[in-house]
């Protein structure tokens, strides 16, 4: 039994999910440090959180410089896309581990990792699912 009350929880099948994403979190090993230290089994993003992240740091400007011939919502997409691709991939090893759990004790004490971004910054109000442009992977 873990004394960190952040991993505690999951036995009582609870996820802490984490709300935020960047480049820099990936790259950095931060996010690998959120699952190994706390327990962390998912992360939610949105617009918002994307600008914050493309306006500190430089991680995203060369993908920025390269892309100028394009749309702003596929530049968006790239980016968001890309950055929710790796973080699905660190976050990987979860989703095996407590989808495996799941199949062989059907209790749902462990939930599997998923990476959701919501709504293109050009969609921001339009609540017509199909037009949300919203990203899982699992």
């Amino acid at each position: 039994m873990t004394n960190n009350p952040t991993q505690e929880v999951q036995k009582y099948g609870q996820s802490l999910w984490y709300d935020n994403l960047s480049r820099e979190m990936i790259q950095s090993g931060e996010l690998q440090m959120l699952i190994d230290d706390y327990g962390i089994m998912g992360l939610t993003s949105n617009p918002t959180i994307f600008e914050k992240a493309i306006g500190e740091g430089n991680a995203y400007d060369e993908w920025i410089r390269d892309s100028l011939e394009m749309t702003i919502d596929e530049v968006f997409d790239g980016l968001a896309i890309t950055d929710i691709q790796s973080a699905a991939d660190i976050l990987r090893p979860i989703y095996d581990r407590t989808t495996d759990a799941f199949r062989r004790h059907r209790d749902h004490t462990e939930r599997g990792q998923a990476v959701i971004q919501s709504r293109r910054p050009s969609q921001p109000h339009d609540q017509n699912p199909r037009h949300t442009g919203w990203f899982a992977c699992h």
